[in-house]
């Protein structure tokens, strides 16, 4: 069963600068659920952006597990007892600048 958590991250920029602001995240995350990365709400003018899932232990720094232009990412049995994020960079012709989601629940089988 797909419980479609969602994950997002949101900035505003000035000047051709991006900013960062962070929105809510999902609390409770399975094995097998897919999480979805939304691009936020921007000023600058964003022309493109990459999403980086990220998985943190505690007393580990985050991890990258997936990195790209997909904005999707399904929960594997290596995340259980992490939590995850997503980060997503927004790029326009003069600046780029990353966006981390809050971090989700403690991932469960």
């Amino acid at each position: 069963m797909n419980r479609g958590a969602f994950l997002t991250a949101a900035g505003i920029a000035a000047a051709g600068v991006i900013g960062v602001k962070v929105a809510a995240a999902a609390l409770r995350v399975h094995v097998g659920d897919t999480l979805h990365s939304g691009t936020g709400s921007w000023l600058g003018a964003p022309t493109r952006f990459t999403y980086a899932f990220q998985r943190h232990k505690t007393g580990t720094p985050w991890v990258e597990m997936q990195d790209g232009a997909d904005a999707a990412y399904l929960v594997a049995p290596s995340d259980v007892g992490s939590v995850l994020r997503v980060q997503v960079t927004a790029y326009n012709p003069y600046a780029s600048l990353p966006a981390s989601s809050l971090p989700t629940g403690v991932v469960r089988r």
